[in-house]
């Protein structure tokens, strides 16, 4: 379903409320200890900040009986990153829950780990593979691409009613996960992309890409970009008057990505969330 823009803390909270009550109800204050480790740094910063002010609300929230560790690690932007955080944080002692990165890369990482000390990770990346590896410790609070790409397929085709489209998306493991997802679900309705682009997540100037998109002449673009290349494509695509409408994926509906961007560069903008 799309709707209308969502605040991404509202979805960490959820997590680490997830991860609270699983906790044994009982009379007496009860210990736990829920590591936030997400990426504040690098080029998922936008979305790591979020991620982890949002765990920090709920658990400042939690029911008085809960007494709550939640020490915070930066993962930076890689696999080896994120591993090395959940292992420091598991040498440390019992770790009830873990507030993982939602990004798709460290995730999988993160996972064999998970599995062999048995500590549940609670996530809100998209990246399909997450949920497809029968890893029993993984929880995911967040449409995965192939929820969230059939509605942002079904928006263009049945509420826009528009078959020409567009699709650039980002090369990273999330990026690849939806644009296959996206793919799927066009070559079902008999749709062909008049183009596709992938980009890297250090591209800052999206004039080459745009001007692609402009010579297909598509009536949508579909975007399934991080934040912050999300704000630069919707920013640059407003500048040059870019004719066919964006319809993104759920970073455009975030507040952090929003606030990069003027209000009248999101005229017309379409985002799930």
């Amino acid at each position: 379903m799309i709707r209308n823009i969502s605040d991404v803390r509202r979805c960490a909270s959820q997590l680490a409320c997830a991860a609270i009550f699983v906790l044994p109800v009982q009379a007496q204050t009860v210990q736990a200890d829920i590591p936030v480790l997400v990426p504040i740094t690098g080029f998922l910063a936008l979305e790591g900040t979020s991620q982890r002010n949002g765990a920090l609300l709920a658990i400042k929230d939690a029911p008085p009986s809960l007494k709550i560790g939640a020490e915070v690690t930066d993962t930076g932007a890689s696999p080896e990153g994120a591993t090395m955080a959940l292992e420091r944080s598991l040498s440390r002692g019992r770790v009830t829950a873990v507030v993982a990165s939602m990004l798709g890369p460290q995730m999988l990482a993160m996972m064999p780990v998970a599995l062999e000390s048995k500590v549940p990770l609670v996530t809100i990346s998209g990246t399909a593979d997450i949920t497809e590896k029968n890893n029993p410790y993984v929880f995911r609070f967040f449409p995965g691409d192939a929820v969230a790409k059939r509605a942002q397929v079904r928006y263009v085709l049945e509420e826009l009613k528009k078959r020409r489209v567009a699709v650039v998306y980002q090369t990273t493991a999330y990026g690849q996960s939806g644009h296959r997802h996206i793919l799927d679900q066009l070559r079902k309705a008999g749709v062909t992309p008049l183009m596709e682009e992938g980009l890297d997540v250090t591209v800052k100037d999206m004039s080459p890409v745009i001007g692609k998109v402009r010579a297909a002449n598509p009536e949508i673009v579909m975007l399934h970009l991080h934040s912050g290349p999300s704000a630069l494509f919707a920013k640059q695509a407003a500048a040059v008057r870019l004719e066919a409408q964006i319809v993104s994926g759920s970073a455009l509906s975030q507040p952090a990505t929003v606030a990069l961007v003027e209000p009248a560069e999101l005229r017309g903008v379409c985002a799930e969330a």
